[in-house]
């Protein structure tokens, strides 16, 4: 369903919700900016790093935006993804072959391509309903993808980024 002129409305929810998640990568993509040994550092054998985050959130955003996209395209199809996802687990591991400045530049990209995907679809996808492939979440509004899949994610991980951040200085500044 794309923004039509005859539709001078369209996009306002959209609008908003490019806004809020620009804001949102924004203040991710600042972490970009901790020196190497803090966005590599991990917490434990089991957390990710600040670096392992940021490219999970930067593969993240396109694909969720590619989902909302398909759907738009064919309502009713399946949308989703598992946590065992080939690109997700991809994008994890790519963190050993990049540094901070090639992941803040791909993040750059990622916040243009927010503004251009929600940009080129109308409000009316955020009510088309289509089934997840996971049954825990059932038949969803695009409006959900948006809410949990993009916001709410990026939220919990720049809590993520900033408790990683804070434990790597109180563990420097208690010396060890």
């Amino acid at each position: 369903m794309k923004r039509t002129a005859a539709h001078p409305l369209a996009g306002r929810k959209l609008d908003a919700y490019a806004v809020r998640l620009e804001e949102q990568l924004e203040e991710i993509t600042r972490y970009c900016q901790q020196p190497e040994e803090v966005i590599r550092w991990k917490p434990s054998a089991e957390a990710w790093s600040m670096l392992e985050t940021l490219c999970h959130v930067e593969e993240a955003m396109r694909y969720w935006l590619s989902d909302l996209t398909r759907v738009a395209s064919s309502p009713g199809i399946e949308w989703g993804r598992g946590l065992q996802h080939e690109e997700r687990l991809s994008a994890i591991d790519r963190a050993a072959h990049v540094n901070s400045k090639q992941i803040e530049q791909e993040l750059q990209l990622t916040r243009t391509l927010v503004r251009h995907t929600l940009s080129t679809l109308d409000d009316s996808i955020l009510s088309i309903e289509s089934p997840h492939r996971n049954p825990k979440f059932g038949t969803k509004p695009m409006s959900f993808l948006i809410d949990h899949f993009l916001v709410e994610h990026l939220d919990i991980h720049l809590r993520q980024l900033g408790r990683n951040a804070s434990h790597f200085h109180l563990l420097r500044k208690a010396g060890n």
